[in-house]
């Protein structure tokens, strides 16, 4: 089996066109990823990176004792300035970081409007795994990524990934999936079961007004890094894919969909966070987005109660 690295389906991102933001010296030339502070990029790295590690740990700033003499105190403020660790994604690119940013230097640059962690890519790495990867985990995280010539800033739409798969080495017949399912789709019309041409089968409910979601269960030849490990027993690996398919389904590829799509988005989601946790306490395993992320049994029970 091969590893795969990240989701099908295209990101869906806004680019700001703001005044190039003004960031620390050291990050210049360097392509940015802003995350969320405290966020912890290695969590992020190690589901699309195997190789993922510190090769040098970040150390936060150290408090300076004002009872030391001048000359120790200027010694001791230049000592306890925060040092930026590095991140190894691969044996050619590395994330050096962070460098904290206030929510009062976010705002007005076209970043999230928050406290931020900002971490510069090597220079001239170029890898589109990585530059991906970038993306992927700045929509996970509800960050950014600023270009290397800072003329663009990328807020991927954190609300837009819906879609989770589950994968398992648990085969279930189709009649048992429907039966783990079929409770939590009220309100919509459950069809019948079609077999597909690689022995898995799928099944589709429609919503009066919200778009359908299909239930695709099939075997697979390539697995995501974040589930290698998996044990996948005497079937290789099997998945259990929930996804919505919205009223228009090209507005899942435009950067500002429309109202109607956003609000039948808010009432689906949760639908599809039940579903598949409905399906992992069926069937085991581990949960997967649509960014390649695993996504924890608790953030499925805070993703199906979101109103």
């Amino acid at each position: 089996m091969t590893g795969t690295h990240g989701p099908d389906s295209a990101l869906v991102c806004t680019v700001e066109h703001v005044p190039a933001p003004v960031l620390p010296t050291d990050l210049d030339d360097c392509h940015v990823l802003a995350l969320p502070s405290g966020t912890d990029v290695r969590v992020l790295a190690v589901a699309w990176f195997v190789g993922a590690t510190w090769d040098s740990f970040p150390l936060a700033a150290e408090p300076v004792t004002f009872a030391a003499p001048p000359e120790r105190r200027f010694r001791s403020a230049q000592e306890a300035r925060p040092r930026p660790g590095r991140l190894r994604l691969t044996s050619h690119a590395g994330l050096v970081g962070p460098w904290p940013w206030s929510t009062r230097q976010a705002r007005g640059q076209g970043l999230p409007d928050r406290a931020l962690d900002l971490y510069a890519l090597d220079r001239q790495v170029s890898d589109p795994l990585v530059l991906g990867w970038m993306t992927a985990a700045a929509r996970r995280s509800g960050g950014a990524v600023i270009s290397a010539d800072r003329r663009q800033v990328i807020v991927p739409d954190a609300g837009a990934p819906v879609d989770l798969t589950l994968w398992t080495g648990t085969v279930m017949a189709s009649a048992d999936l429907v039966a783990t399912v079929r409770p939590l789709l009220a309100g919509s019309r459950l069809g019948q079961v079609e077999p597909l041409p690689d022995g898995g089968y799928a099944v589709t409910s429609r919503f009066e007004f919200d778009g359908a979601l299909t239930v695709t269960a099939q075997g697979r030849n390539a697995v995501p890094v974040a589930v290698a490990g998996l044990q996948w027993g005497d079937y290789g690996p099997w998945t259990y894919t929930v996804a919505w398919v919205p009223p228009d389904p090209a507005e899942l590829t435009v950067e500002q969909p429309s109202r109607t799509h956003v609000i039948a988005r808010t009432r689906v989601s949760p639908i599809v966070a039940r579903a598949a946790r409905a399906v992992l306490g069926a069937a085991g395993g581990v949960v997967v987005d649509d960014g390649g992320f695993p996504v924890s049994e608790d953030e499925l029970i805070q993703r199906g109660t979101t109103l």
